[in-house]
Order: structure tokens, then sequence, then C-alpha cells
């Protein structure tokens, strides 16, 4: 619909007018909360890689990459979703989609939850308590969600090659390079 037509508009005005200083395509997805929704993670990736086939100079050559991505956008989390099973098996089921879709890169939204009365509890490890029954139950301070071990799975048995970063430096948010033989 409309959002599609607004992501073709500036992404292809973008690769019309500055192809050769492109390198990657990336934006936040934060639309797609059910489980039954995941399959759009691979189509939007196929849509992107089809329009750098005809945008520019015509080559997709360009890295498809998603940095922040979860079921809900913004607070108040529903901790129903993001601390069960349920969030573990949404996570792989976008995350392998986006990946058949020809998506190099995507990135869960945080690694660590925010601190306790940010409602913002989006992580794969709960923070350092205290919670607030009945809203946030929360779990063990550090503990894991059902969507780390998930996504632990995974990048032992889909992915190839896992990178992890850090930076000190406030305007980067994430920075990973790996060599051709997938070596950091």
């Amino acid at each position: 619909g409309r959002q599609q037509e607004n992501r073709e508009n500036w992404i292809g005005k973008l690769l019309d007018q500055a192809d050769e200083y492109v390198d990657a395509i990336n934006w936040h997805q934060y639309e797609y909360l059910r489980i039954e929704e995941c399959h759009r993670y691979e189509e939007d990736a196929r849509l992107v890689k089809d329009m750098l086939a005809t945008r520019g100079d015509g080559v997709a050559d360009e890295l498809i990459i998603m940095t922040e991505t979860n079921q809900h956008g913004g607070p108040p989390t529903r901790w129903q979703c993001q601390d069960t099973f349920y969030g573990a098996r949404w996570w792989s089921g976008s995350l392998l989609a986006a990946l058949r879709g020809g998506m190099d890169m995507i990135h869960f939204y945080q690694l660590m939850d925010d601190t306790p009365g940010s409602y913002n509890y989006k992580g794969m490890l709960y923070n350092d308590g205290p919670y607030d029954p009945p809203l946030f139950p929360g779990g063990p301070p550090h503990g894991r969600k059902p969507v780390y071990d998930a996504t632990k799975f995974i990048n032992e048995n889909r992915l190839f090659n896992v990178v992890s970063s850090a930076s000190n430096h406030p305007d980067v948010a994430h920075l990973a390079t790996v060599n051709d033989d997938y070596s950091t």
C-alpha cells in the first residue's frame, strides 16, 4: 500500500541520484506484529532486491539491512508477547523469512531490557529488576528470555557468520566488519 510506495520512492530516488555512494539500504520495521505476518519480511527483502536491479545503475550490489526490528515500536511493551515463547517463535519466523528473502543483515531491537520503570522491555535479556507485576512480571536479573535462546539456536544452525561488535562513539550505533573468509 502507501507505505510500500513511500519506501520505493525514497530508495529509488536515493539510487537514481547517488547510486555510486550507496553501499546498503537500511530501514527499521515494526509493523508486522503477528506470527502470521512473518513472511512479509521475505517479501520486503525481495521487493527491495528487485528494485535495486531496476534503479540507479541497475546492478543489485547494495546490501539489504534492517538495523532495528521487533514486534512493537515504542512503549508500552506487551510483555505477554515479548517475554514468552510466542516472541521467540515470532522472531525465529521473521529472521528466517528475512534471510530467505535475501536480507544481508537483520538486527533485533536490543540485547537487554531498559532499566525498570522505562516501559521498554524489548531486549533478549532481562535487566537487573525490580519489576512491577502484573504489568511487567520480568525475570531473574540478566536472565535469558526465550527469544535469546531462539537467536542462539538460529546462529549456531543457520548462519555461517555472526559478528558481535561495540562502539563507544556517540554517533555509531552498530559497526561490524568481516573479511572475505568471514574472519573478523
